[in-house]
């Protein structure tokens, strides 16, 4: 008998015939020796409830990734080691990438940015870094499911880290002129410089995934649980 397309049975969303997770909404896909027939995805909505803890929202094409100037036909998502890599019209599990447990909705609309980390050796010239960034910069815009929790946990790092930044400056002026000698002047510097990379840092912790590498044809991502890294791999059965 032929082999037909397989269609997952909670949200009807077509799969290679090799699937064992859906993409769409990470169900597990349970496939017969044989597959004869394969019915609509319509009969299969009518015939199966959707799963309480998955979201049966429908895959559209604002979750695929997004590359400047890149042909925007979708194609597999791959997962290598803990790294996962993404191309044009690719799109991630319906997953949370921290913990694996189904998203909140909306998904986070990101743009992430990468360049060489050899650049970073300009900084001994602010001026020429920042130029020479601005043009080499590569960018990719993606769609992350988060699960409510580590909504909040990021949204708590994006106010602790803006917080520390706004007060980088003023506080230590202040502690300063306050304390009024010339030792408090070089303490206050330090506690501003401490402010400042504090801050930075807590921004740089609230990006659920970080960048490893932006190309023109694929990007290559960190930071995802392992649980969502053995849903992609699954996904297309390698």
């Amino acid at each position: 008998m032929e082999k037909l397309a397989v269609y997952c049975p909670t949200c009807a969303c077509q799969l290679p015939a090799v699937a064992k997770f859906c993409v769409r909404c990470g169900s597990r896909i349970e496939l017969p020796d044989e597959i004869s027939a394969s019915p609509e995805p319509a009969a299969l909505i009518q015939a199966h409830e959707p799963q309480s803890s998955i979201s049966p929202e429908p895959m559209t094409e604002s979750r695929r990734a997004i590359f400047p100037e890149s042909d925007p036909a979708p194609r597999r998502t791959k997962a290598v080691g803990s790294h996962f890599i993404i191309p044009p019209g690719g799109w991630l599990p319906n997953r949370c990438v921290k913990c694996g447990f189904p998203p909140s909705e909306p998904w986070l609309d990101l743009t992430f940015r990468w360049h060489h980390p050899g650049l970073y050796l300009l900084l001994i010239s602010p001026i020429l870094y920042l130029i020479v960034a601005a043009i080499v910069t590569k960018r990719v815009e993606l769609q992350v499911p988060l699960c409510a929790v580590h909504k909040a946990i990021r949204k708590k790092r994006l106010w602790t880290g803006s917080l520390l930044l706004l007060a980088c400056i003023p506080l230590p002026v202040a502690m300063a002129a306050y304390i009024g000698n010339d030792a408090a002047v070089t303490v206050a510097a330090w506690f501003g410089i401490a402010l400042f990379l504090g801050g930075i840092g807590f921004l740089l912790a609230a990006r659920p995934i970080r960048a490893a590498h932006i190309g023109p044809t694929s990007a290559e991502f960190s930071g995802a649980c392992p649980d969502v890294l053995d849903a992609i791999e699954e996904a297309y059965g390698s």
